[in-house]
C-alpha cells in the first residue's frame, strides 16, 4: 500500500469514517499492510470475526510480523477465545521479546482464565518495558486483589493514579481498601470514581455498601436511591435499600423494596430471604411462610436458609402470642426439612 493511500485511510479512520476507509482498502492491491489496516478497522467496528480473518490473511503473507499476532489475539480475546488468543500472544512475544503490548494483553488473558500469578508475571514484564502504562499497574492490582494481596494491590492502584487519574483505578482501589476495612478510604475512592464517571451505578452501589458498613445508613440510602432514580427496577439497589431499612427497623419500607425486586425478578433469592425476615418483624407471618417455602423451590443454599431461620427465630424469641407461637413451630418444622450437606 503506497504512502498516499495509507495517509488517506489514516485520516478517514481518525475521522471515524470506517466504511469509506474500507472501500479504499478493498480497491487496493492486497498486501500485509492492507490486511492489517482492514483488521484494525473491523476491530474498531466490533466485527471481530472479520478482524481475525484479515489478520490471518496478513499472517499468511508474512508470518514474521508480531503486531499481526498481537492484534489477532485481541480480536479473539473479545470473543472470549482466550486459549486461542494466548497462542497468538505467545507467538508475538517469540517474534518480539520486547513487545510491551503483547505482555500486557497476555496478562489480561491469563486474568480472564483466572491464572492470576501468570497474569501478574506478564504485567510485571509489561511495566518493565513500559513503566508509564498506568493500565498495567491497574490490571496487576486487580489480579492481586483476587489473590487477596490487598496491600500490594493498593500500591499498584496508587501508581496507576499517579500516572493518570482514572475512574477504574479509583474504583478498584476502593474495592481493595474496603477489603482491608478501610471504609473511609474506600468511600473516598468511590467518590473520586463517581466524579470522573457520575452515572456509574456500580460505584454508587459500592459506595452505598461501604457507607452501610460504616454505619452511615442515611448516606447509604441516598446512594441507593440515586441508583433507583436512573433505574427503578435495579435489583441490587432495591435489596440493599431494603437491608438498610431493616437495620433501621423500618420493615414496612424494607418489604416494599423486596417486593419490587421480586416483581422485577420472580426468582430473586435474596429478595425472598430478606422479605421473610422483615415480614416476620411485622407479624406478617403468612408472607414470611410463603417466602420460606419459595426458598425451597429456588433451592437456596442450606447456609443461607439456616441464617434466615436463625434471624427469624431471634425475632420471635420474645413473642408469646398464639400466632407467633404457631409460626415459631412452623419455622422449626421447615428448618427440619433443610437438606444436610453432602459428605465429601
Amino acid at each position: 500500500m503506497n504512502t498516499e493511500i495509507e495517509q488517506e485511510v489514516k485520516e478517514l479512520v481518525n475521522a471515524g469514517k470506517y466504511s469509506e476507509a474500507l472501500k479504499i482498502l478493498e480497491s487496493t492491491h492486497p498486501d500485509v499492510d492492507t490486511y492489517l489496516q482492514k483488521g484494525n478497522i473491523y476491530y474498531e467496528l466490533g466485527q471481530y470475526e472479520n478482524a481475525i480473518d484479515s489478520y490471518t490473511m496478513a499472517i499468511s503473507i508474512d508470518s514474521s510480523i508480531a503486531k499481526a499476532y498481537n492484534n489477532r489475539g485481541n480480536a479473539k480475546g473479545n470473543l472470549a477465545m482466550f486459549e486461542d488468543a494466548l497462542e497468538d500472544y505467545n507467538r508475538a512475544i517469540d517474534l518480539n521479546p520486547n513487545y510491551p503490548e503483547a505482555y500486557f494483553n497476555r496478562g489480561y488473558v491469563y486474568y480472564n482464565l483466572k491464572k492470576y500469578k501468570d497474569s501478574i508475571s506478564n504485567y510485571n514484564k509489561a511495566i518493565e518495558l513500559d513503566p508509564e502504562n498506568f493500565m498495567a499497574y491497574n490490571n496487576r492490582g486487580n489480579a492481586k486483589n483476587f489473590l487477596r494481596d490487598y496491600k500490594d494491590a493498593i500500591s499498584d492502584f496508587d501508581k496507576a493514579i499517579e500516572i493518570k487519574s482514572s475512574h477504574n483505578a479509583f474504583f478498584n482501589r476502593g474495592i481493595a481498601k474496603e477489603s482491608v476495612n478501610d471504609l473511609e478510604g474506600a468511600i473516598s475512592d468511590y467518590t473520586e470514581a463517581l466524579e470522573l464517571k457520575p452515572n456509574d451505578t456500580k460505584a454508587m452501589l459500592k459506595r452505598g455498601f461501604a457507607k452501610y458498613q460504616n454505619n452511615d445508613f442515611d448516606g447509604a440510602i441516598v446512594d441507593y436511591k440515586k441508583v433507583l432514580d436512573s433505574n427503578e427496577n435495579d435489583i441490587d439497589a432495591l435489596i440493599s435499600l431494603g437491608i438498610v431499612y431493616h437495620k433501621q427497623q423500618k420493615d414496612s419500607d424494607a418489604v416494599i423494596c423486596y417486593t419490587k425486586a421480586i416483581l422485577a425478578d420472580n426468582d430473586c433469592k435474596d429478595a425472598y430471604i430478606n422479605r421473610s425476615i422483615s415480614a416476620s418483624a411485622l407479624f406478617n407471618y403468612k408472607t414470611a411462610e410463603n417466602d420460606l417455602l419459595k426458598m425451597f423451590d429456588l433451592d437456596i443454599h442450606r447456609n443461607d436458609y439456616l441464617t434466615t431461620y436463625n434471624e427469624i427465630r431471634d425475632i420471635l424469641s420474645d413473642r408469646e402470642d398464639e400466632k407467633s407461637k404457631e409460626f415459631k413451630s412452623r419455622v422449626e418444622e421447615l428448618a427440619l426439612q433443610i437438606k444436610p450437606p453432602r459428605e465429601q
